[in-house]
C-alpha cells in the first residue's frame, strides 16, 4: 500500500512538472514567435522594402530612396550609407575634376616645353587649358609699363565659335574697362602680382549684351593669374568657367605654377633673343673687322671656327674641328714656335701675340689673343682664341685709296665737260632771259626759260654732290650708307659723260620698287664705278669708234635664292673683250688693255661686295 501511495505521488508530482515545463516552452516559443513578428516588422520588412528601392533607384524607374516613418534604426542606417554614397561619389567627382584640372595643366606645360616663339607658345597653352570641359574662355595679355593689359591670344571651348570668341571677349575687356580696377581681374593680378578670383564675374554685365553667347546664362568664373618671374611681370593668363565650384585652392596651385611656367619660358625666350641680337652683332663685327675666331680646349685642339677663319684656311669648319691651332697658326715673333710653352702665356696676356696665318698669299698677320670662356671650380673649359688682321688691312686699305684716286682722275675730266657744258647752258639762257626783260615781255616763256635754269642749276649742284661724296676721305663718310640701287644710279649718273661721249649706250631695266638694302656708299660706288669703267675699256677694245653692239645692259630684279632667301640681284652685260676669270686672284693687266690692272681691282671689288654679304 505504502508502494502505491509513493507511485502514484510520484506520478503526480511529475504530471505537474510537466505541465510547467510545457507552459514555460510554450511561452518561450510565444515570446520567439512574437520577438520574430516584432522584429520582421521592425526590421526585415523595412530591409526588404528598401532593398527593393534600391533596386528601382538603379534600374531607373525611382529617383531616391523613401524611407520616411520606417525604424528609426532601419532610417539612420539607410541614411548612413546613402551619405556614404554621396560621400564617395563627390569624392569621385572632385578626384575627376582635379584629374581634368591636372591633364589640362601638364598639357599646357608641354606646349611650353615645345614651342620656341611668343605667339605660338600662347596660343597652344589657351588650346592645351580648354581641354578642360569646365573652362569655357582662355585670354593671355602683356603688359605695359603702366600696368596697362593687351590681349594677344585668345580660344574659346569647342561649342564656341571664333565669332562668338571674339564677340565674348570685346564684352568683357570693354566691361572691365569700364567698371573701373576693381573690376578688372586682369589689371588687379597685374598690379597686386598676385592671383585674383571672381566667382560671378557677370553679375553686372546686362544678359542682354551677353545674348547669343555661350555665356548667355550670365553666369561664370574668373581667374586671373599673373605670369610673373623674378618678380617681374610679363602679362597675365585669365580662365573663364562656367561652374561656381571651380578654382578651389588646389586647383589656385596648379594653376600658379603653370603661370609661373609661362614667366620662366618668356624669360628664357627674352634671354635667348638677347643672346642671338649678340651673337649676330659678334658676328657682323667680327665679318667687318676680317677677325679670326677660335674656340679652343685647354689642350689646344680646335672646337669650332668663324666663318672668317674657315674662309681663310679653304676648308669646311666642319674639317677645322679636331685638328690643332698650331696647324694653321705660327708666331711671327723670333725665337718662338708653336710648341713653345711660353707661348700660350703671352697669348693669354693683355699683349698678346702676332700670329701669321700659314700658308696664306698674301702673308695674313693677325695680333692675337686667348681668353677663357667657361670656368669651372676655377679651371677654364674652352679658350677662346681671337685675331685682329694687321697686315691685310693695311695692304687693302692702300690697295683701295689707289684705286679711289685713279678712279677720282679717271672721272675728273668727264665730270668737268659736263659742268662746263652745263654751265654754258645757264649762261645762254641767262643771256636769253635778260634779252627778254629788256624788251619787257613778260609771260609763259620766261618761266619756261626760268624752270630750265632752275633744272640744270639742280643736275650740277647733283652731279658735284655725287662727285664730292665719292672722292672724300673714307673716315668722313664712314657713316653714309644708302640703298644699294640708289648707289647704282649715282654711278650711273657721275658716268653718264664718259658712256656717252666713247659711243656707249645704256640700257636700263630697274625694278620700280627696289628693297632697300643698305650699303656703304663710298666703297660700293668704288665697285659700280670700276665694273663701269672696265665696260668702257673692254667696248673699246672691241669695237672701234660708233657701233650697235657697243651698248651696256643693267638689269635690277628680286629673286629667291635656295641657300639665302630673297636677294636683290644686279646685272650687268656687255660684249666686250672678255676679262679671264683667274684674273681675280692676280695682280697683273689684261692683255690689250694698257696699264690697266683689272684682275687686283676686280679682286678688290670682290671682297668690298662679299663683306657687304654680296
Amino acid at each position: 500500500l505504502f508502494d502505491r501511495v509513493l507511485v502514484e505521488h510520484g506520478k503526480r508530482e511529475l504530471v505537474s512538472f510537466q505541465n510547467v515545463v510545457i507552459g514555460a516552452l510554450a511561452m518561450v516559443v510565444s515570446l520567439i514567435i512574437g520577438m520574430l513578428l516584432f522584429f520582421q516588422r521592425r526590421l526585415i520588412a523595412p530591409l526588404l522594402d528598401l532593398v527593393q528601392q534600391v533596386k528601382e533607384v538603379a534600374s531607373g524607374s525611382r529617383e531616391g530612396l523613401s524611407i520616411a516613418g520606417r525604424s528609426g534604426e532601419i532610417s539612420e542606417l539607410a541614411y548612413s550609407f546613402h551619405d556614404l554614397l554621396m560621400a564617395r561619389e563627390i569624392t569621385a567627382q572632385g578626384l575627376a575634376k582635379f584629374q581634368r584640372v591636372v591633364s589640362a595643366v601638364k598639357g599646357a606645360q608641354l606646349a611650353i616645353a615645345r614651342n620656341k616663339t611668343r605667339d605660338f607658345l600662347f596660343k597652344e597653352v589657351c588650346r592645351a587649358l580648354l581641354a578642360n570641359h569646365e573652362y569655357c574662355l582662355i585670354w593671355i595679355g602683356l603688359a605695359d609699363e603702366g600696368g596697362d593689359v593687351m590681349p594677344v591670344a585668345a580660344d574659346g571651348a569647342t561649342s564656341m565659335s571664333n565669332k562668338e570668341c571674339e564677340a565674348c571677349m570685346a564684352i568683357l575687356l570693354t566691361e572691365a574697362e569700364e567698371k573701373g580696377l576693381e573690376q578688372n581681374p586682369a589689371a588687379l593680378a597685374v598690379r597686386s602680382k598676385a592671383p585674383v578670383v571672381r566667382m560671378d564675374i557677370l553679375a553686372e554685365i546686362p544678359k542682354g549684351l551677353l545674348k547669343g553667347t555661350p555665356l548667355a546664362d550670365g553666369h561664370a568664373a574668373c581667374a586671373a593669374l599673373p605670369i610673373i618671374w623674378q618678380n617681374t611681370v610679363y602679362g597675365v593668363l585669365s580662365i573663364y568657367a562656367l561652374s561656381a565650384t571651380d578654382f578651389d585652392p588646389k586647383e589656385m596651385e596648379l594653376l600658379e605654377g603653370l603661370a609661373n611656367d609661362l614667366g620662366l619660358a618668356l624669360h628664357t625666350m627674352e634671354g635667348q633673343q638677347h643672346l642671338a641680337s649678340r651673337e649676330n652683332l659678334h658676328g657682323r663685327l667680327f665679318g667687318a673687322l676680317q677677325a679670326i675666331q677660335l674656340t679652343l680646349t685647354p689642350s689646344g685642339s680646335i672646337l669650332a671656327a668663324n666663318p672668317i677663319f674657315a674662309g681663310m684656311a679653304g676648308i669646311g669648319a666642319e674639317q677645322i674641328s679636331g685638328r690643332f691651332w698650331r696647324d694653321f697658326l705660327a708666331p711671327v715673333q723670333p725665337g718662338l714656335t708653336s710648341d713653345t710653352p711660353g707661348l700660350l702665356e703671352k697669348l693669354r696676356s693683355d699683349e698678346g701675340a702676332e700670329l701669321v696665318f700659314s700658308g696664306s698669299t698674301p702673308v695674313r698677320r693677325f695680333l692675337c689673343r686667348v681668353v677663357p670662356d667657361q670656368e669651372t671650380g676655377g679651371e677654364p673649359e674652352q679658350l677662346i682664341l681671337v685675331g685682329y688682321p694687321l697686315v691685310r688691312q693695311e695692304i687693302a686699305g692702300n690697295g683701295e685709296a689707289c684705286m679711289r684716286l685713279e678712279m677720282i682722275a679717271s672721272l675728273a675730266g668727264g665730270v668737268s665737260h659736263e659742268v662746263s657744258d652745263l654751265s654754258n647752258g645757264l649762261i645762254n639762257y641767262a643771256q636769253v632771259l635778260a634779252d627778254e626783260e629788256q624788251l619787257k615781255r613778260p609771260g609763259q616763256p620766261q618761266n619756261e626759260l626760268l624752270r630750265k635754269i632752275i633744272e640744270a642749276g639742280e643736275r650740277i649742284a647733283e652731279i658735284v654732290r655725287k662727285f664730292i661724296l665719292y672722292g672724300r676721305e673714307e673716315s668722313q663718310a664712314a657713316g653714309e650708307f644708302l640703298p644699294v640701287a640708289t648707289v647704282l644710279e649715282d654711278a650711273l649718273l657721275l658716268t653718264g659723260y664718259h658712256l656717252k661721249s666713247e659711243g656707249i649706250l645704256v640700257e636700263t631695266d630697274f625694278e620700280p620698287m627696289p628693297p632697300a638694302v643698305p650699303v656703304h656708299a663710298q666703297h660700293m660706288q668704288q665697285v659700280f664705278l670700276t665694273i663701269l669703267a672696265s665696260v668702257r675699256a673692254a667696248l673699246a677694245e672691241r669695237f672701234a669708234g660708233r657701233d650697235p653692239r657697243k651698248k651696256l645692259a643693267i638689269v635690277t630684279r628680286s629673286a629667291m635664292d635656295s641657300v639665302q632667301g630673297r636677294v636683290f640681284e644686279i646685272t650687268l652685260v656687255d660684249q666686250g673683250a672678255v676679262i679671264p676669270l683667274d684674273s681675280l686672284a692676280e695682280s697683273v693687266d689684261i692683255k690689250g688693255i694698257p696699264v690697266r690692272g683689272w684682275g687686283r681691282m676686280f679682286a678688290v671689288c670682290r671682297r668690298i661686295v662679299e663683306d657687304h654679304g654680296g
